[in-house]
């Protein structure tokens, strides 16, 4: 739950710098700052998205019924490719 609260804040601040930030006003052209904000923001979304991201696949694996997760989430992939096909 944590991380996933966490995982507002960077959207959240990139859509607060964009309306408030002076570099982001119509007439400035102050693109090495805009660009140092948005990479930023962009790479703190995606490290928090990341750590949820392996958070979530722990939990999965951590609380599920031992091999038979493997087969079915290899057997859900194989449908998949077989239907894409």
């Amino acid at each position: 739950m944590l991380w996933n609260s966490l995982m507002v804040l960077p959207p959240l601040l990139l859509g607060l710098f964009t309306l408030y930030d002076p570099a982001f006003e119509q007439d400035t052209n102050d693109v090495p700052h805009m660009t140092v904000v948005l990479l930023v923001g962009v790479t703190a979304f995606a490290i928090i998205f990341a750590i949820n991201s392996s958070i979530h696949s722990y939990l999965v694996l951590r609380y599920a019924e031992g091999d038979k997760v493997s087969q079915s989430v290899l057997s859900r992939h194989q449908k998949i490719l077989y239907i894409q096909i």
